[in-house]
């Protein structure tokens, strides 16, 4: 998106979200168990680029606005799948809330554009009280007083520990709140040095102080891209990924050529018909989230799927991922999508292999 408004000399780019669109967000961010952040929602505007005009408008007034001027528009097809969270919400929980208070929207929107006003005073308020205490050093990295972040309340600690993260981060992106958690448990012990694998900002914890630190664009280790680019995979067809010389195939099959399948790291069985294609296969990217099977639909960052496993960046960057426009499909060797599971009422099944490339031969 950015890519394209550089390429026709936009200095603004206006999406359409509407105070439905911000009702449903702070749902969702409610049901994941957000702070204050995550329950205001999507601001009026972000980095000075990206504006919403329309996100205090309720979809009924759009649509009953172009029906009244004969304006044509388009209907995304999957705002029905009910596959999706937010659609769920949109589909059941919204109606229902609005059955119990017809002002439901319009409250979920205040509460949103409360959250937001507390949110940013609280971060004044913490920025203020800690600013003597946090060094600001020649590499761009940042390190607060390891002393004066311990006897800090643990609500301040979240918060300027969430910040500086933030600030160290080339996209400014916030950890997860179980990054967040993992740092401080580890702040409040006696660890002397310890290194959080968070990719791209580095976090050491020292004796004296927590540093925080942005990727050297002298050794962008962190960021450096895979070599082999997103790469349409066919089906039914077969592709190589170069970074791990692995041999990736598609097939359909009917669901009655298919017993019930011993799920290992080779092979999986997706519902043919609750995807769409073009199938991608990728390196991961930053912000990339997916619902492991067996965890119920509940998602989780590959970013931080990949850290508890203790994948290093270097390995990680070079996992191939296959991914749908519907959102990630498997994570390859590693562990599927639980979304899209081929079940009793499936009737095409999509096989997805991978082996390595040389094991035919071999054999």
């Amino acid at each position: 998106m950015m890519e394209t408004a550089q390429k026709c000399g936009a200095d603004r780019i206006a999406v359409g979200h509407t105070a439905d669109d911000q009702a449903e967000t702070v749902l969702l961010w409610m049901l994941r168990g957000a702070g204050l952040s995550g329950l205001s929602g999507m601001p009026a505007g972000r980095n000075g680029v990206i504006v919403r005009p329309l996100y205090e408008t309720r979809r009924r007034d759009i649509l009953a606005y172009l029906h009244s001027e004969g304006v044509p528009y388009r209907m995304d097809s999957s705002n029905d799948k009910p596959l999706y969270l937010r659609n769920r919400i949109r589909q059941d929980i919204i109606p229902a809330l609005q059955r119990v208070s017809p002002s439901a929207v319009e409250a979920l929107c205040r509460l949103a554009d409360i959250c937001g006003e507390d949110d940013r005073y609280l971060d004044e308020q913490v920025a203020a009280q800690c600013e003597r205490w946090i060094s600001r050093l020649s590499d761009g990295s940042r390190s607060i007083d390891r002393l004066f972040l311990r006897q800090l309340p643990r609500a301040a600690q979240r918060r300027v520990v969430r910040n500086l993260w933030r600030q160290s981060d080339a996209r400014h992106r916030s950890p997860s709140i179980h990054s967040v958690e993992r740092l401080l448990r580890i702040v409040a012990g006696r660890t002397t040095v310890s290194d959080v694998a968070i990719s791209p900002a580095g976090v050491t914890v020292e004796r004296d102080c927590v540093r925080f630190s942005a990727p050297n664009p002298r050794n962008p280790s962190h960021d450096r891209p895979c070599r082999t680019g997103p790469t349409v995979l066919a089906v039914p067809g077969q592709l190589i990924w170069e970074e791990t010389e692995q041999l990736i195939r598609a097939r359909r099959l009917p669901r009655t050529h298919i017993q019930e399948p011993a799920r290992d790291r080779s092979r999986i069985v997706v519902d043919a018909d609750r995807l769409s294609e073009p199938l991608v296969v990728r390196a991961w990217e930053p912000g990339d989230r997916f619902c492991p099977l067996g965890m119920n639909g509940r998602s989780k960052k590959l970013q931080d799927y990949f850290t508890d496993l203790k994948v290093s960046g270097e390995d990680r960057r070079r996992i191939p991922v296959i991914a749908a426009p519907e959102g990630i499909v498997w994570i390859v060797g590693y562990r599927q999508d639980g979304r899209w599971s081929a079940d009793e009422a499936t009737e095409r099944c999509l096989v997805l292999t991978v082996q390595d490339r040389y094991a035919e031969k071999r054999t």
